[in-house]
């Protein structure tokens, strides 16, 4: 990371661990550039008025970013440079927290990971046994067959001679995934739309609604439509539901800010090991 980097999300950091006034950024600010020029003032303006006045949806990255791009820390930034100083007179922390996204998601009930050491502690395993079993980077299709490899496969040959590839978690990762399974995904209420694996609706339901729905689009082309019922009735029966990515499951977990930081970095990423990612012929 650069210095001039550090320095924003460092003064982004301060702004954020304080009342949020113009005063109180002022002060802090100062305090975490070791000045208060008039670049500093100005800055603190351009903050104010692009963000609000409610600090708690100001996520810090999205401020640290602001912060670094900004032309009035630009030219503080180069007036210290300039100086031969180091624009941070005192470093500030952010303590994660908790953030759902307002309405619905705040009355989930799930359990606070906001940090790599939350959710460590939350499945009981150190965070290096969290980095393995994550494998953010991708070593486990690599790996061979024993035990440090989490996976099992196995093929099977269908009657129509195609070949399916059958990858089981081995045990201790299993019950990591059924945790994530029965203590955060359980507690997400799913989309009105889906019926599949749910109580009191069927695959009757799901094909008189995708019907119904394709009645009315039938005979043109459905580019738009402002509910997605046309898009929905032309992706069920021509492209027979296609497989909807990783990162639309992952979506719904990040706005109950039950793991914002953390399943983004840990667990989640451990879907990419799910979908045939071993490198077979």
């Amino acid at each position: 990371m650069s210095a001039k980097r550090t320095a924003a999300r460092n003064l982004a950091a301060a702004f954020l661990t304080g009342r949020w006034t113009r005063k109180g950024l002022v002060k802090r600010g100062a305090e975490a550039c070791g000045t208060c020029d008039q670049w500093l003032k100005s800055l603190v303006q351009s903050v104010c008025t692009t963000f609000g006045g409610d600090a708690s949806r100001v996520e810090f990255d999205a401020l640290a970013q602001f912060v670094e791009r900004s032309e009035t820390f630009r030219v503080g930034w180069l007036n210290a440079w300039h100086h031969r100083q180091l624009p941070v007179g005192r470093l500030f922390w952010i303590t994660p927290t908790m953030a759902p996204q307002p309405g619905a998601p705040s009355s989930w009930a799930v359990p606070a990971l906001p940090t790599m050491g939350a959710l460590a502690e939350w499945f009981g395993v150190r965070p290096g046994e969290l980095d393995w079993f994550a494998d953010c980077q991708g070593r486990g299709a690599d790996t061979p067959a024993g035990p440090l490899r989490h996976y099992t496969y196995r093929w099977l040959r269908q009657r129509s001679g195609k070949v399916r590839l059958l990858e089981m978690p081995k045990q201790r990762l299993k019950t990591l995934q059924r945790r994530v399974l029965h203590d955060i995904l359980d507690r997400l209420p799913p989309h009105d739309a889906a019926h599949g694996y749910r109580r009191g609706r069927s695959l009757r339901g799901c094909l008189e609604r995708t019907a119904s729905k394709a009645r009315r689009v039938r005979g043109r082309r459905p580019h738009r439509a402002s509910d997605g019922s046309a898009f929905q009735a032309r992706a069920d029966l021509l492209r027979r539901h296609p497989r909807p990515r990783r990162f639309r499951a992952s979506s719904r977990i990040f706005s109950s800010g039950s793991c914002s930081v953390a399943m983004r970095d840990g667990c989640v990423r451990n879907g990419q090991t799910s979908f045939s990612r071993s490198r077979w012929n």
